[in-house]
C-alpha cells in the first residue's frame, strides 16, 4: 500500500514538472512577439517623423532668382504706360509653419518672411518723349529705370500630395523703398506693394510665378543747367511730386534648403 502511494505521488510530481516545462517556451514566445511589435512601431514612428522633417523643416528656407515683366504707369499723364525690356529680381527668406503636424498628413499653413527682396527694371526707350527738358534743365538721356528694395510678410498654404512634391500659394505685404530715374530726374519714396503667387517644388528645386503691384507719389528732383544768372545753389535743381503705378509679373527659380 505504501509503495502504491509513493508511486502515485512521484507520478503527480513528474506531470507537474512536465507542465511547467511546456508552459515556459510559450510565455517566452509571447514576450518576444510583443517586444518585436513594440520595436517595429517605434521604428515606424521614427521613420515617419524623419520623413516629415526632410519634407517640411529642412525645406523651409528659400532663395529666388527671377525674370521680371514690369510696367510703370503715369496716372497724371493720361495713364501713359512704359513696359520693361529688361527686369531681374532676387529674394531670400523663410516659411515658418504654424503647426507641427500636417493636416491630413499633407497640408500646412505658414507665415512667409522674405528678409531681402531687390527688383530692377529698365524700360523701353528713354524719357525724352515723356518729359522734354526746358532750356534751364540739363539734357540727360539716361532712360527710364526703376529699382526697389523690400521686405515681404504674409500667409501661405502648402500641400504635399506625394513624395517630396509641394505646391504653395501665398499673399504678402511688401514695404518697399523705391527709386526711379527718368533722364535728368531722380524720384524716390516708400511704397506699399502687395504680392501674390504660386510655387511648385521638389526637394531642393522650385519654380513659381508671382504678381506684384503698388502705387505711390514719388518725391522727384531734376537737375538744371548751370547758368551764370543763378542766384544760389538751390537753383541747380527743381523738386516736385509725381504719382506712379507699378505692376510686375515675376517668373522665378528657387532653391530650398
Amino acid at each position: 500500500m505504501r509503495k502504491a502511494l509513493l508511486s502515485i505521488c512521484a507520478a503527480m510530481l513528474s506531470l507537474s514538472a512536465m507542465a511547467h516545462t511546456s508552459d515556459t517556451p510559450s510565455e517566452a514566445s509571447g514576450s518576444t512577439t510583443v517586444q518585436y511589435i513594440t520595436d517595429n512601431s517605434r521604428k515606424n514612428d521614427t521613420g515617419l517623423y524623419a520623413e516629415y522633417d526632410r519634407i517640411w523643416k529642412r525645406r523651409s528656407k528659400f532663395i529666388n532668382i527671377g525674370y521680371v515683366f514690369q510696367t510703370l504707369t503715369f496716372p497724371e499723364l493720361g495713364d501713359m504706360t512704359w513696359k520693361s525690356d529688361l527686369g531681374v529680381s532676387f529674394s531670400s527668406g523663410q516659411t515658418y509653419y504654424l503647426h507641427k503636424k500636417p493636416i491630413a498628413g499633407m497640408m500646412k499653413f505658414g507665415l512667409d518672411v522674405t528678409w531681402f527682396d531687390v527688383n530692377y527694371a529698365k524700360y523701353s526707350g528713354n524719357g525724352s518723349g515723356l518729359n522734354a527738358p526746358s532750356d534751364s534743365e540739363m539734357d540727360f538721356s539716361l532712360g527710364l529705370h526703376q529699382a526697389d528694395i523690400a521686405l515681404q510678410l504674409g500667409p501661405s498654404f502648402t500641400i504635399n500630395p506625394i513624395d517630396h512634391l509641394k505646391v504653395a500659394v501665398y499673399f504678402r505685404y511688401m514695404p518697399t523703398l523705391s527709386f526711379v530715374i527718368l533722364d535728368n530726374e531722380f524720384g524716390y519714396n516708400y511704397v506699399s506693394f502687395f504680392n501674390a503667387g504660386l510655387s511648385v517644388s521638389y526637394k531642393v528645386i522650385s519654380i513659381g510665378f508671382e504678381n506684384r503691384w503698388g502705387t505711390a507719389t514719388y518725391n522727384n528732383i531734376s537737375a538744371n543747367s548751370i547758368d551764370e544768372d543763378m542766384d544760389n545753389l538751390g537753383d541747380l535743381a527743381n523738386s516736385f511730386r509725381r504719382k506712379l503705378k507699378t505692376n510686375s509679373m515675376r517668373l522665378y527659380i528657387s532653391f530650398r534648403f
